[in-house]
This record gives structure tokens, C-alpha cells and sequence, in this order.
């Protein structure tokens, strides 16, 4: 990862970020620690992390934004995906480095959550977290997702399986609640500039 990791951070579409970002983006996602909360734990091939990159560019229903560091160093990733202004949902998920600083996911996901409901126009997120992910669990239940259902036996994992979790947020809910939540530990801004 290029760049510290000390603040202020914000939040870059990650096709607007430089190539170096968008590879550090892949070796962040390839560190054991957050291959082993996903779906997909495989490690990303260079070839792959580019078809990836390509899928994004024509793929209005997913915005994804790099956590970067004051001097461009990638702590994280953020995304939405299965936008459907129709019915005013999407699915999100998100990843912290192992070297980014206690509070950052917190701080980053209730930028994105106010991106959702605010630039988006949402009114409901929904987030998945693989059983034994206590802290995902929990970062999710601070920022007022409630538990909708649990999936059992549902991903394959080093010859056993595990079930998810299914969370959700409603805008009503982040309306009521957020203004009780704790101050942000970090300063975090979401950058569009082109």
C-alpha cells in the first residue's frame, strides 16, 4: 500500500483512483485477513481484479469508492451494489486493512450510508455477514442495522460451512437513530472530483 494511512481520509470512486491505488486495492483484498470474511476467498489474480475494473466501468448499479488516506494510502473499500432506484434499495459491502486505525470502518460506512440515502435516494440497504464475523456483526448493529433472517449452511468454508447473517437498514431507521449514534473517530469526506 502506497501513502500512509493517517487522515483526514475520504472516499474515491475507484475508477477515478490511480492505477497504483487500484492494485494496492487488489493486494488489500488478497490479505488473508479479509479474503476469509468474503464470499470469494480465493486469491485475485492481476487479470481478474482487471475484469473487475472493467465490469465497474459500464455497470451503473455499483458505486465503489477506495478509503484513502490523507497522502493516497488505501485503507479500505466500500461499495454499493444491486442499486434498483425503483424500488430504492442496494446491497453493500465493505473491508478495512488490517493497518487502518480502530473506528475508520465506522466512520466510512456512515458516509456511505449517508451517500445511500442522500446523493442516491435510497431507503434501504441490506448487508450479509458470515457467521463468526463478530465484528462486521458489530459494526453493523452500531450503525442501527437490524437482523432480518439468517442463512444457514450457506458458503463453504475449509471443508465445513457457515451460515450468513442477512442485516438491514431503512432510512426511517438511520432518521431516528442517527443523531444518537457517537461522533465519528475520523474524519472521513466523499470525493467525486474528476
Amino acid at each position: 500500500m502506497s501513502g500512509s494511512l493517517l487522515g483526514p481520509y475520504r472516499l474515491r470512486p475507484i475508477l477515478l483512483c490511480s492505477v497504483q491505488q487500484q492494485e494496492a486495492v487488489r493486494s488489500l483484498r488478497n490479505e488473508p485477513s479479509v479474503r476469509s470474511a468474503m464470499y470469494a476467498d480465493h486469491v485475485i489474480s492481476v487479470e481478474e481484479h482487471q475484469r473487475w475494473l472493467q465490469g465497474l466501468e459500464r455497470d451503473d448499479r455499483r458505486a465503489t469508492f477506495v478509503v484513502l488516506g490523507a497522502s493516497g494510502g488505501v485503507a479500505g473499500l466500500a461499495s454499493l451494489t444491486a442499486i434498483d432506484h425503483t424500488h430504492r434499495t442496494a446491497d453493500w459491502g465493505f473491508y478495512m486493512g488490517p493497518s487502518a486505525p480502530a473506528g475508520l470502518g465506522s466512520a466510512v460506512l456512515s458516509q456511505i450510508i449517508g451517500y445511500a440515502f442522500g446523493s442516491l435516494g435510497l431507503e434501504k440497504i441490506n448487508g450479509e455477514v458470515i457467521e463468526g464475523n463478530a465484528a462486521s456483526l458489530g459494526v453493523h448493529h452500531k450503525l442501527l442495522f437490524q437482523v432480518e433472517g439468517f442463512r444457514r449452511s450457506q458458503v463453504r468454508r475449509e471443508g465445513g460451512r457457515l451460515g450468513v447473517h442477512l442485516l438491514g437498514l431503512t432510512l426511517e431507521d438511520w432518521r431516528e437513530g442517527a443523531p444518537r449514534l457517537a461522533a465519528a473517530k475520523h474524519e472521513v469526506a466523499i470525493d467525486l472530483a474528476e
